[in-house]
């Protein structure tokens, strides 16, 4: 069989189980197995296709066609600038969290942060990208999972990333510092609508990184309680939050009376699913 044989017939069987993006998988399952880059794929597709090679593919076509996330077969993600190791214990990093990365750089840009709050890092993409583009700030990680601090410590080291110090603990319980920004991915899917998800998110993504009560907003609102108390004046808040619900969480910043230019971000479908908001400098405590 040569490699564009193989292709063909991967995408062919991702089809049938009923994987979205299905020739993109293909694609990223013969690269891993044959180590080749994309593009190599076209260019020598009439080569044969090695046995170990084969056998790679087979073993992994296997999985993904039970629905296991691609990125847990191939055991990473990219994630802007850096390399993310995956795995079942934290959330898959999504390309709409590097956007979340991009406005709190661009809220920040002009500063020199000292102190920045990473809420929920799970396996630490928000940690390992901001940690990059502010080397002189501490980056505070928390995480509720110990499993997920463990992979979020695996990433940091990949990444070569020192200037971040990792916790466990639940919300902001165990931390008394103020910070210059507080930065989020929280969980923010209503817990009736878990089971309609695809297979992928379900089954492969933890619940707890998922579930966000029964309106979605259990924890964003719980973050847009106290997140005053964490931050200090003229410091940023940036939150992700699900389709709907940005201007939910907006209005419930509004009502707090401590913040100043509460606005909404999109992501690249032009879906508003950001909140970005400044504490009020005049702000007496």
């Amino acid at each position: 069989m040569t490699v564009l044989q193989a292709l063909r017939r991967t995408h062919r069987d991702l089809l049938l189980a009923g994987c979205p993006d299905a020739m993109v998988d293909a694609e990223m399952l013969l690269c891993t197995a044959t180590g080749w880059k994309r593009h190599r794929l076209y260019l020598d597709g009439d080569r044969e296709l090695g046995p170990d090679s084969a056998a790679e593919l087979e073993r992994m076509l296997g999985r993904r066609r039970a629905r296991e996330p691609l990125q847990h077969i191939i055991g990473e993600v990219g994630f802007l600038d850096s390399t993310i190791i995956t795995t079942p214990s934290a959330l898959i990093p999504r390309p709409e969290t590097e956007a979340l990365v991009e406005l709190l750089a661009t809220a920040l840009s002009g500063t020199q942060p000292a102190l920045i709050l990473d809420l929920g890092t799970g396996a630490g993409p928000i940690a390992v990208s901001v940690a990059a583009r502010f080397p002189r700030a501490m980056i505070v990680a928390t995480d509720v999972s110990i499993r997920a601090i463990e992979l979020a410590r695996q990433n940091l080291a990949r990444n070569g990333v020192e200037n971040v110090q990792l916790v466990v603990c639940s919300m902001l319980d165990a931390l008394r510092a103020r910070f210059d920004a507080l930065v989020a991915n929280p969980p923010y899917v209503p817990t009736a609508l878990i089971e309609q998800l695809e297979p992928e998110v379900r089954l492969g993504d933890p619940r707890i990184a998922l579930d966000g009560g029964p309106d979605g907003l259990r924890v964003l609102s719980h973050i847009a309680g106290c997140a005053c108390s964490a931050i200090r004046p003229g410091g940023v808040l940036a939150l992700e939050t699900g389709e709907g619900q940005s201007a939910l969480v907006a209005g419930m910043l509004s009502r707090e009376g401590c913040w100043e230019d509460v606005r909404l971000g999109s992501d690249l479908a032009g879906t508003h699913r950001f909140v970005m908001a400044r504490r009020l400098r005049d702000a007496k405590n």
